[in-house]
């Protein structure tokens, strides 16, 4: 299910910011996210809770 969902604030970025290059999404919607806020994760998830008010 996070696919969809960050695909869908991406989308919200990319209209903001419409000049933004796939390296400044992914660093602006990492650098926005909660650590460590999911329960039982895993072991190779990021582990990381994406919040927008876009």
């Amino acid at each position: 299910m996070a696919t969809p969902n960050a695909t869908g604030v991406a989308a919200q970025y990319l209209q903001l910011n419409p000049a933004a290059t796939p390296a400044g999404v992914a660093a602006a919607l990492t650098g926005n996210a909660t650590t460590g806020a999911v329960g039982n994760a895993g072991k190779k998830s990021a582990n990381l809770l994406l919040f927008t008010d876009y």
